[in-house]
Formats: structure tokens, sequence, C-alpha cells
């Protein structure tokens, strides 16, 4: 049975573009907040359990590690799905075309990638506030997890996971930049 040429194999159910794109956009917001969500409370553990550590070596009274509160099977999964997820919007976004002639040489273009990153203009969309919403929470967070690896290492392998990754995305946005 033919449907008239109507792309959805259901004619009968159908919501106006609008609605599905704003239930989209709800969702995504939620997986960037529920992403920062996962990973700010084992970050926060870390550092706690690291200056417990510190302590205890202060007053001499040897205090147990111990494990990050609720950091359950499921809970390292889901966080690590969304880091997934959201660490794979951040790569699409750096992945950046460069002119395979360039006129001026490589500083030009260096100095063009530099203008286009840091031109950010008040009239974005909102799918453009929210693929900046995801950058800077990634990579934000990415950083506290480094740093957090560094200072703080042994309490959490999520966190040393997950800095590890965003080293990586690190590395290959800096390579883009400045690769010819």
């Amino acid at each position: 049975m033919s449907n008239g040429g109507n792309p959805n194999p259901n004619p009968g159910v159908q919501l106006p573009a609008w609605i599905l794109e704003m239930i989209a956009c709800v969702f995504a917001w939620a997986v960037l907040f529920g992403f920062i969500a996962c990973y700010t409370v084992p970050i926060y553990h870390c550092w706690r359990e690291a200056s417990a550590t510190v302590d205890a070596k202060v007053d001499e009274t040897p205090k147990p590690a111990g494990t990050i509160p609720n950091q359950t099977e499921l809970y390292v999964y889901i966080s690590t799905a969304l880091s997934g997820l959201i660490g794979a919007v951040v790569a699409m976004i750096f992945s950046v075309q460069v002119p395979t002639t360039p006129q001026g040489g490589r500083m030009q273009i260096v100095s063009l990638t530099l203008q286009k990153t840091f031109a950010i203009s008040l009239a974005l969309t909102w799918k453009q506030w929210l693929a900046l919403g995801y950058v800077v929470g990634y990579l934000l967070l990415g950083v506290v997890a480094i740093v957090t690896s560094l200072v703080a290492p042994g309490h959490s392998a999520m966190v040393q996971n997950f800095a590890l990754i965003v080293f990586g995305v690190i590395l290959a946005i800096v390579q883009k930049l400045f690769s010819v």
C-alpha cells in the first residue's frame, strides 16, 4: 500500500517538526547536565580522598582510601556512554576543513582558524549555544579530570580514563589547528 510519497512509514502519527526539535533540545541539554553531574561527583571524591590522605600523613593516623560512593557498574557505564557521546560531538565540532592550497602559508591558516574560532556572535542559534555548551562543558570538566588524575591519582579509574580520553581529544584539536 502506498502512503502518497510521505517519508513517515506511519502517516497516522506525526508531530510538527518544531515539537520534535524542542524535545531533542531538552534531551540534548539533559545529556550535557547529566554528563557534568556524573563526572563532577567522582572528581570531587578524588580530591576529598586525596586531602584525607594528606591529613592522615600529617596526623600520622592511617585512614583508608575507600571507594567513591555510588560508583556502581551501571553508573560507570552511563557516565562512559555520556562521555563518549559528548566527546564525539566535540570532536565533530572541531573537525574543521583546512584549505588545501593556502595563499599566505601556514601562519595565515592559523590566523584564519583562530579568527573563526574566537569570533563568537551573540546571534547564535540555540543549536550553536548547545554546541558551545558541549564544548565548554566537556573540555572544562576534562581539564579538571586531567589535573585530578595528576594530583590525586589512583582514586578513580573512571576519572583517569576520562582524563586520558579528553587529553587525546585535546591533542587532536591542537594537531588539527596546526596541520596543513
